[in-house]
């Protein structure tokens, strides 16, 4: 009954806006055009060859009735793009459009390669798959309609389509093709792609129907197999889950997902289930990458639920803490997030930690907190549980199938805390670094050796290199053949001279410095007082020697800070992008998280967008307003660098110049992946431009929240969207700067911000 009402009232079903109406306007005129094609095209599919004389113009070259036929295909397969294009533009979204377009665009199609199939030019049996597809997915649509969930096209259903007009137009001109030297031959494999391609996006239909209505979120349900790690056996049942991202939207965004964002599971939550579990309580630990069912990773029936999240993905981890509120289960958030907005989070979460230890947790255990507390331990602890005791952990988070590794599997370790830099953006900014145990790190090294050899080592330090020669000290301690491949991020001024080799023979596989403007932050880029190309060159000479030495680079850069004017900054970073194709640019919009200078600075001079909800707290949605660029020239120039670094050209001299098939495929995953984003940018400035509501909210004008971003909030979330009501999509923003109830007495996770500076990360930083 809960469900039913959550979707009865979800913004995901038809509006009553008059939009919406049943009105024969121009897209549904041109599909109802297209349904009218449909008689004529199988008509003149099937007539004999003798019903229409040869054209006399081009007799010998086409046969008139293939002539015709492709013609009217054609103009038929045009409405379809004409349809969607004009309710776009004039914004006559309707009622009646909406589930008659997809009809129309099947009818066409199976009507075609039915026809074909009469006249020997399509195997029958591939015919029967494609259009038992277009069959199943109707239905499959008409069911989620039914609950009140719009199943929209995905990428490979658009892929689809696309290819069948392609075959359907060269089965159509079979005869003529033969006569040309059989290249009718390119019309079987035309059609073998159809089917291939009906199947994966039938298949990745179903999936998202599973998700989105499979899952009842009405309470958590019993956990996922090969998910829950280490039961204890005391009393209580504690759940530990880690969120790193919201549900991917694509069948590509779910494999990067699955293969590279489960990798970047925090070290703070594996730490808390160790404690929980040493305490002697039942633990249950999980992390959320993007796939499945957020829901269905641990029990429903917890006593207490630890959840860590980034700020992108705190709106899932809302959502999941309301469903186990309702069954009684003490909810605890702790994180990157919590640190950033711990009076948001009190909307949500029984207990708010900032910074945490053993004996902390064992405080929030036996409930020492009462419920609306922002709660921290006296600092950061020190003292990491070991490898060996993460194991349970490890394999739940990183292994396959949570049995075994496999080739992207990586480990997370800590040799440091904080950060010498007071970066203004960083959440690290007042946080002071420290060497962790040395003894405790070899110790760690030496298990990996022995028990996970070969399998990459990911360092979580803010900065790694600061006290560079005593880590290193212990890595050669191994024998070099031993030793793991690790990953790690630095400053470029700690990289210098003799220590640039000792990471070559310690096996550092990846490096990921911070460059991030080329008029500020100098100092972490070691180039002393420089900037402007007197930077661009001295850190290009940089980044060679190291990429000498090591195989994969990320330079991190951010662009629109207050000090980012004009042209240059643009043409610096496309500049160094030419001259060091092997370094891997990620270009950051800045975003001012909360308990930082610049997120006071912003607030204090009224340029954040209140409104925004945090979901949106990422690439490619500005948060904004910036003081040199207005909305419209910000994304202009954001696609002109991003067309610049993944241009086909920029992509070739990557894959001439990687020397590792591993990072040749990152490459490629990684341009794909970043011409998304630059079309991302491409809809929101045209958004821009056609949209003066849109651009006042962006220029800080208007604080009402576009409508645009509530339909992108409700199509992430899926069905945990009717859980978070327009109301509590609004962020708390003040009182970021939060002195805890009780500032020695309880914890929940840090230290997973560091995952968002991990080499190959999402970029979502």
């Amino acid at each position: 009954m809960v469900l039913f009402n959550c979707l009865k009232n979800s913004p995901l079903r038809p509006s009553p806006d008059p939009r919406f109406q049943f009105t024969l306007n121009l897209p549904n005129s041109l599909t109802f055009l297209r349904i009218f094609f449909v008689p004529f095209l199988v008509g003149i599919i099937l007539a004999p060859p003798w019903a229409l004389a040869e054209n006399p113009l081009i007799a010998n070259t086409i046969e008139l009735r293939e002539m015709l036929g492709v013609g009217l295909f054609l103009a038929a397969s045009m409405t379809d793009w004409l349809d969607g294009y004009f309710a776009r533009k004039r914004n006559q979204v309707t009622t009646l459009g909406v589930p008659l377009d997809p009809v129309a665009d099947k009818l066409l199609m199976s009507a075609a390669f039915i026809a074909l199939v009469e006249t020997q030019v399509a195997p029958a049996w591939m015919v029967i798959i494609i259009v038992g597809r277009e069959l199943a997915v109707t239905g499959l649509r008409a069911v989620a309609s039914s609950a009140g969930v719009i199943l929209k096209a995905s990428i490979w259903g658009k892929y689809k389509t696309g290819s069948q007009v392609i075959a359907i137009v060269l089965l159509i001109l079979t005869n003529s093709l033969a006569r040309w030297g059989r290249y009718e031959r390119w019309a079987v494999v035309a059609l073998w792609l159809v089917m291939v391609l009906a199947v994966i996006s039938a298949a990745d239909y179903f999936m998202r129907f599973h998700r989105l209505l499979g899952s009842k979120p009405t309470a958590a349900p019993e956990p996922d197999s090969g998910v829950k790690a280490g039961l204890g056996g005391g009393d209580m049942r504690v759940g530990i889950l880690d969120v790193l991202a919201t549900p991917a939207q694509s069948w590509g965004e779910a494999f990067y997902d699955w293969l590279l964002m489960k990798q970047y599971a925090c070290i703070t939550p594996q730490a808390i289930s160790v404690w929980c579990r040493q305490l002697g309580h039942q633990t249950f630990y999980a992390t959320y990458y993007g796939v499945g069912d957020p829901g269905k990773k641990l029990p429903k029936d917890l006593d207490i639920l630890f959840i860590s999240t980034a700020t992108q993905a705190s709106p899932l981890a809302c959502a999941l803490s309301r469903l186990y509120r309702r069954n009684s289960t003490l909810t605890v958030i702790g994180g990157a997030h919590a640190r950033s907005y711990p009076r948001d989070c009190l909307r949500f979460f029984d207990l708010v930690v900032m910074e945490c230890d053993k004996a902390l947790i064992s405080d929030i255990l036996q409930r020492r907190f009462d419920p609306g507390s922002i709660i921290s331990a006296a600092k950061p602890f020190e003292e990491v549980p070991s490898v060996e005791e993460r194991m349970p952990e490890i394999r739940a988070s990183s292994f396959l199938r949570g049995k075994r590794p496999f080739f992207a599997t990586t480990v997370p370790l800590l040799a440091s805390m904080g950060c010498p830099y007071a970066c203004n953006f960083c959440v690290d900014w007042n946080n002071p670094y420290r060497m962790l145990a040395l003894d405790r790190l070899a110790e760690d090294l030496r298990f990996l050796a022995r028990s996970l050899p070969s399998v990459r080592i990911a360092y979580h330090d803010p900065n790694f290199a600061v006290k560079f020669d005593q880590v290193l000290d212990v890595m050669e301690l191994l024998p070099p053949e031993s030793r793991n491949p690790y990953i790690m991020e630095s400053s470029l001024s700690n990289l210098r001279g003799s220590r640039v080799r000792r990471l070559r023979e310690t096996n550092c596989v990846t490096v990921a410095p911070g460059i991030e403007s080329w008029s500020d932050y100098s100092n972490k880029a070691g180039v002393g007082r420089s900037s402007g190309l007197e930077k661009v060159e001295r850190v290009v000479e940089h980044c060679e020697l190291l990429y000498e030495n090591v195989p994969y680079i990320q330079a991190n850069f951010i662009f629109g800070l207050d000090v980012d004017e004009g042209d240059e900054p643009v043409e610096l970073t496309k500049e160094i992008m030419t001259r060091t194709p092997f370094d891997w640019p990620v270009v950051n919009i800045p975003h001012p998280f909360g308990a930082t200078p610049l997120h006071q600075q912003y607030i204090e001079e009224g340029r954040i967008l209140t409104s925004m909800p945090f979901l949106f707290y990422y690439s490619p949605y500005t948060v904004t307003t910036l003081k040199h660029y207005d909305p419209v020239t910000y994304y202009g120039k954001l696609i002109d660098i991003f067309s610049h670094y993944t241009s086909s050209s920029m992509l070739r001299r990557r894959l001439r110049i990687s020397s590792h098939p591993l990072f040749r495929l990152v490459h490629v995953l990684r341009t794909m992946v970043k011409k998304q984003r630059k079309r991302a940018f491409m809809r929101l400035r045209e958004m821009l431009v056609s949209d003066r509501q849109f651009l006042a909210f962006h220029e800080g004008r208007s604080k009402v929240l576009p409508e645009f971003y509530h339909r992108e909030y409700e199509r992430v979330l899926g069905p945990y969207a009717p859980l978070m009501s327009r109301a509590d999509r609004m962020p708390e923003l003040g009182g970021s700067a939060v002195s805890p109830d009780h500032p020695a007495g309880a914890g929940a996770g840090d230290g997973m911000v560091q995952q968002e500076q991990l080499a190959m990360a999402t970029d979502q930083v």
